[in-house]
């Protein structure tokens, strides 16, 4: 079965190459840039990350050779990042990071500077990528909550005290006692008490990136070696701050580390093209793999696609509810009237991401959550700078001013049959 080239190792590159594999075998990504419409439009002078992406895809799945080399970036390395050389190791993490925070700002060099958060949060890149997750705050004598909403690209996992991402997903939106010197400074109090605090997804990614902390920097940055299991696709749902329905995940690529410390070793990828066969990515060599071969890697960064699923309009529960003594308090506070006595202290939070109450399971909407991009255009304040639905290797672009819809298939642009893995052998 046809899929695309190895890449060329030019110099300790193999970081790069890894990275390149996994994001150009990510559909909604690859689909965009095959597209060319970026680089058609794009009016940067010099290097663009985004065009130099669209190019190397191009050049990955049409090319009839057995490797590229991707110079056009390599020879641009520090433009990324200083830390950056030609013929140095580095970490595939950061390269990752780095590469696509360029991506995102050529997307974004067509537009004002003094962008909103909001708004930028709807290019391509952070619409696949990008994902909110909700920090709270208890303090455990008033039970103030303060809440914090922050964008994230990744999950960074630790590994130390979980055998399987489940588990280590588990601790990551666990409930943390602050206290002593960690203590919380309480708004309504007026002082440092001990709190509960808990990090939980809030609005979840259409490419959910995991990386895996394997790199203990703390003992020279020698690698943790232990087991890891990871499932083929697993259900996000327990770990967000709404319980409703199914957010199922289902993985496609896997970034592979071998060696002793993160300076160091080789990087190598595994992913799974359009006609649903799995390959290693290793430099210039491309094979076949399969699925049971893919589990048993010792992962470095999974990337996992959210499944087209039915939306529901039952609202959902939160994982705590205010106790009868919280709502009177709370009821209390709003008679005063006072800001420093409200129950809930919210911080960071598009108005796209609130609810109608201090708790996540009386959403004014019937329990949906309205997208950022949806809240915009009916806010007439702007418009979104992407819009794209994606069901597997297909893609739909809808143009925010004319709302023009264009689809798109990498399957039937080149030709390649969807195969069930059983027939994979």
């Amino acid at each position: 079965m046809p899929t695309g080239c190895g890449i060329s190792n030019l110099g300790n590159t193999c970081f790069l190459n890894a990275v390149l594999q996994a994001l150009t075998y990510t559909p909604p990504l690859s689909l965009a840039a095959l597209t060319g419409t970026h680089t058609a439009e794009c009016t940067i002078v010099g290097f663009c990350a985004l065009c130099e992406f669209e190019a190397h895809v191009k050049r990955s799945l049409t090319n009839s050779r057995n490797s590229i080399a991707p110079k056009g970036l390599v020879y641009k390395l520090k433009l990324l990042s200083k830390q950056f050389r030609v013929g140095r190791q580095a970490d595939a993490h950061e390269f990752l990071r780095h590469f696509l925070d360029a991506c995102q700002n050529s997307a974004l060099s067509r537009y004002n500077k003094n962008i909103d958060n909001l708004v930028k949060n709807t290019t391509l890149i952070n619409a696949i990528f990008g994902g909110y997750l909700c920090s709270s705050v208890e303090c455990s004598k008033c039970h103030f909550k303060s809440k914090n909403f922050e964008f994230h690209m990744d999950l960074s996992l630790g590994l130390k005290k979980a055998t399987t991402l489940q588990k280590s997903l588990q601790q990551f939106t666990s409930v943390e006692k602050l206290e002593n010197q960690n203590a919380f400074y309480c708004e309504r109090c007026e002082k440092k008490v001990k709190a509960f605090k808990q990090i939980k997804i809030h609005k979840p990614p259409l490419v959910l990136t995991c990386h895996l902390k394997r790199f203990d920097f703390m003992n020279y940055g020698f690698k943790v070696n232990k087991p890891f299991q990871f499932p083929e696709s697993f259900d996000l749902t327990p770990y967000m701050t709404k319980k409703s329905g199914k957010n199922i995940y289902k993985l496609y690529s896997v970034i592979v580390h071998s060696g002793r410390t993160a300076d160091s070793g080789h990087y190598y990828a595994f992913v799974k093209a359009p006609n649903d066969i799995w390959y290693c990515m290793n430099d210039s060599k491309v094979s076949t793999s399969s699925i049971g071969a893919v589990l048993k890697q010792q992962a470095y960064i999974l990337f996992y696609k959210r499944q087209e699923q039915e939306k529901s309009n039952k609202p959902s529960d939160d994982t705590t509810k205010p106790t009868k003594s919280q709502q009177a308090n709370s009821a209390t506070d709003t008679k005063q009237g006072a800001s420093k006595n409200d129950n809930t202290g919210v911080k960071n939070m598009p108005s796209a991401l609130s609810s109608s109450s201090d708790d996540d399971d009386d959403d004014s909407n019937g329990g949906q959550t309205p997208s950022v991009a949806s809240e915009l255009q009916q806010g007439n304040i702007f418009s979104p700078i992407c819009q794209a639905t994606t069901t597997g290797w297909t893609v739909t672009y809808t143009e925010p001013s004319t709302q023009k819809q264009t689809t798109d298939s990498i399957a039937d642009r080149f030709g390649w049959k969807i195969v069930d893995e059983d027939d994979e052998d």
